[in-house]
């Protein structure tokens, strides 16, 4: 099954170098840093859904300990009359003011087929032209609350982190657990697609 098989799509809207702006709820989403982003774009934007990559293949519906996805069914009088299936949506924002469209991708980071679910991702953005994928993260430590937060970047080439220096962000030498942000430059890096 190719990867963009993965994805179902309600229109395939012409947009112009898109950015595509990830945000995942999972473990790498404390504060809502990753999904509250993309919410607050899609709202104060006015994105609009063009495609969906369906959860069955890459998430586990009910795992212990772990926020469920289960689906949500509304009964009344006996009878189902709504339902809510976990989904990972695209939307997309025409930018008039500038010469890139957004992609805003909103989703739950996976429990299966990790790289599948990466190379999905990306080859949507190769199909739409995309320049450039951004991720948010956020993850809990232990630095009180009264400091300023750490934001810290990872790029996939040398050009990239030379244009992020500009900005002042401090260059991530972590080592551990990855963030499915990660798995997504990582699925960038392996096509040769500069991040």
């Amino acid at each position: 099954m190719g990867s963009q098989d993965n994805v179902k799509f309600n229109s395939k809207p012409a947009l112009r170098k898109p950015y595509i702006i990830c945000g995942l709820s999972g473990s790498f989403n404390a504060g809502d840093v990753s999904v509250g982003v993309v919410n607050y774009l899609i709202s104060q934007f006015h994105g609009l859904k063009f495609a969906e990559v369906p959860a069955s293949r890459y998430h586990i519906y009910q795992i212990p300990g772990v926020e469920s996805l289960r689906p949500v069914f509304k009964m009344q009088d006996g009878l189902i009359v709504e339902s809510l299936l976990p989904v990972n949506q695209f939307y997309y924002v025409a930018n008039p003011g500038s010469e890139h469209d957004l992609i805003l991708f909103l989703g739950y980071e996976p429990n299966l087929n990790w790289e599948e679910y990466a190379e999905t991702i990306v080859d949507l953005a190769c199909d739409f032209r995309a320049s450039r994928l951004y991720t948010f993260c956020g993850l809990l430590d232990r630095i009180p609350y009264t400091r300023e937060p750490l934001i810290s970047c990872t790029c996939t080439d040398i050009k990239v982190k030379q244009e992020m220096e500009y900005y002042h962000v401090t260059f991530s030498n972590r080592e551990g657990m990855a963030s499915f942000g990660q798995m997504l430059m990582y699925a960038c890096k392996k096509r040769g697609w500069k991040v």
